[in-house]
């Protein structure tokens, strides 16, 4: 009974962890693709640019994906009031 228990407890730990991991991947390939518009549309990058998209939460990520309608690429990473 207890060996069950403890095998149900590892295989949550590794699920977790497998989540966890896919979430990385997905946010850091999100990033990637972001870089790319970013590039295509207003051309190199300033590293300062390159460092705020690596450091970008999940909903600052999705604000700058308004990049389609953005004039600049000041007024699309400005800060929303």
């Amino acid at each position: 009974m207890m060996e069950a228990s403890v095998g149900e407890g590892a295989r949550e730990v590794v699920i977790t962890v497998a989540e966890q991991l896919m979430e990385k991947g997905e946010k850091r390939g999100e990033r990637r693709l972001l870089m790319r518009l970013l590039q295509r549309r207003f051309g190199p990058l300033p590293t300062e640019v390159l460092a705020r998209v690596e450091q970008a939460d999940a909903a600052t990520l999705e604000r700058w994906e308004e990049i389609l309608f953005a004039e600049s690429l000041e007024g699309l990473l400005a800060e929303p009031d």
